[in-house]
């Protein structure tokens, strides 16, 4: 055998190994990859996963939102790039039962930060502070996408946050890493579904991806364990 495939090989194995999940479903891990792949410009990558996501199962509502929890990550040109999805995607094989919506409630901007300080433990973040004391319309704004994007739907909301914590390993992006998995498992998501995640993101983001990724999910788990014990 030469270096040459030596070299194939292994990467093979370890692209292989990396995207085995132990319970992710295998349409989830698809698309987190193709919006990873996405998020890095990397549009042929991003088709093969995308295209992969749908022969694993995922349905047209599925893919719609999915690309809108990516888009809320990633921006616009997440939803542009794998907007062909919808095209080939099929339509569910049964009507799903539509979300519960607190349309009569009547949000202001109190009961948003409020919102926001329970998403990110206790207290507004500096960067969104700044939004709600420049636009509190904006603000508003944000919390109207975010709630549809990450609420319960066509996919778990659990998945939806672990979406985002793939495309956080592959940017290295540690503050998203911790908060979308605290998020995930607080919607139940399992520690395996966990461990897939950060696993899978190394096919978009290489090894680094893992360095925070492992470390983020190690602590994450063992609080979570240690307050389920308490």
């Amino acid at each position: 055998m030469t270096a040459g495939s030596d070299w194939e090989s292994a990467l093979a194995e370890l692209t292989s190994r990396s995207a085995a999940s132990t319970a992710l479903p295998a349409a989830v891990r698809e698309i987190g990859l193709a919006l990873s792949f996405s998020g890095r410009g990397m549009v042929e990558e991003a088709r093969h996963h995308g295209a992969a996501a749908v022969k694993a199962g995922l349905d047209r509502e599925q893919v719609v939102e999915a690309l809108l929890t990516g888009l809320l990550h990633g921006g616009r040109g997440i939803f542009s790039l794998n907007r062909w999805l919808l095209d080939v995607a099929p339509e569910p094989a049964a009507p799903r039962a539509a979300p519960a919506r607190e349309d009569d409630v009547d949000v202001d901007v109190s009961t948003v930060v409020a919102y926001f300080e329970d998403v990110w433990g206790g207290s507004l973040p500096a960067w969104l502070q700044a939004v709600a004391d420049a636009d509190p319309a904006l603000l508003l704004a944000y919390h109207d996408v975010r709630t549809v994007a990450l609420g319960e739907g066509a996919l778990p909301k659990r998945h939806k946050e672990l979406l985002i914590a793939m495309m956080s390993c592959v940017e290295h992006y540690d503050f998203g890493i911790e908060v979308h998995l605290r998020n995930a498992l607080a919607c139940g998501a399992s520690e395996a579904e966990v461990l897939d995640t950060v696993r899978a993101s190394q096919v978009a983001g290489g090894i680094v991806a893992w360095v925070s990724g492992f470390e983020i999910a190690s602590r994450v788990l063992a609080e979570a364990a240690d307050t389920s014990a308490s």
